[in-house]
Order: C-alpha cells, then sequence, then structure tokens
C-alpha cells in the first residue's frame, strides 16, 4: 500500500502531533480539531500496519539494511505515538486555582471571622475580615452541598456579633 517512506513520515508527523497536543493541553487549549487530525491518522496508522503485518515485522522480507532500519523507526514513532496519546487522556483541565495562603498577621488584621485558612486538607489559623472590605463586591460559589448557605449564615452571625 504505502511506501515505506510515506509511512515513515507519516508516523512522525503523529508523533509530532502528539507533542503538540500534550503541549497544546497543558497550556489549556482548545484542542478538538487536533484530537480529530491525530484519531485519523492513528486509525490509518494503525490499519496500514495491521495490513502489512508481516513486511513490518519478519526482518528476512525486507530487502535491504535501509528497509530494516526504516521500518523499526516507523514501529518507534507508531508506538511511540500511541503512548503519548494515551498520556494525553490523563491530562486534565486544572480547575482549582491555589492561593497563596496568608501569614499569621494578615489573617488576624480584621474583625469578622469568616473562617479558617488551609494548606491542602490541614487547617492553619483562623481568617479574619476587615470591616473596610464589605464596600466591595463578594461572590460565593462552589458546588450543590459544598457549604455556600452555611458560610453566608456564619459570615452574617460573625458579623452581628462584631457590628
Amino acid at each position: 500500500m504505502f511506501s515505506i517512506q510515506i509511512y515513515l513520515i507519516l508516523n512522525f508527523l503523529l508523533f509530532f502531533l502528539n507533542f503538540i497536543l500534550i503541549f497544546f493541553k497543558k497550556k489549556e487549549y482548545r484542542v478538538l480539531t487536533l484530537n480529530i487530525i491525530i484519531d485519523i491518522l492513528m486509525i490509518l496508522s494503525f490499519i496500514e500496519y495491521c495490513l502489512n503485518w508481516e513486511l513490518y515485522t519478519d526482518s528476512n522480507v525486507s530487502e535491504s539494511l535501509s528497509d530494516t532500519l526504516f521500518l523499526s523507526i516507523i514501529q518507534m514513532f507508531l508506538f511511540g505515538s500511541l503512548i503519548l496519546l494515551i498520556y494525553s487522556f490523563f491530562i486534565r483541565d486544572q480547575d482549582v486555582i491555589d492561593l497563596d495562603c496568608p501569614s499569621l498577621f494578615k489573617s488576624r488584621l480584621g474583625k469578622i471571622e469568616i473562617g479558617k485558612t488551609m494548606k491542602k486538607s490541614r487547617k492553619k489559623h483562623k481568617f479574619f475580615l476587615p470591616i473596610n472590605d464589605l464596600e466591595r463586591h463578594m461572590f460565593v460559589c462552589g458546588a450543590t452541598g459544598s457549604g455556600k448557605s452555611n458560610f453566608i449564615q456564619n459570615f452574617l452571625v460573625n458579623f452581628k456579633k462584631k457590628i
């Protein structure tokens, strides 16, 4: 079907596109069209590999050392592309915003207790909000059942105690 050189170029392109896919996913770009292109090229490459299994696995069939070298490089790129594609499925979008924890001194500047600062899953110290910060807008968001209403209720109770 394909000549060995064209098949080598196809697999090298596939390998290169998988690196670009991983880079774009880490930068959180949209990669839907790139995913489709890689999927199509991967399917074509594996169909070609399966159709010519004997040619690519039996070194006695190849006529020269260069053909054997090309076939080894093709297999390296093909299976390297497969490994990169599988790895790209495990790169997740990072929806968590990790803020720096305020120091104990800065967290004690306010008068209204709103909760505790945490580092990973460990509570560090109480956090107090200055009354001047209430002049700004406040946005409370979270998933269902994450404690938004309880936070607002505790915030208002603590606010009433201090005023």
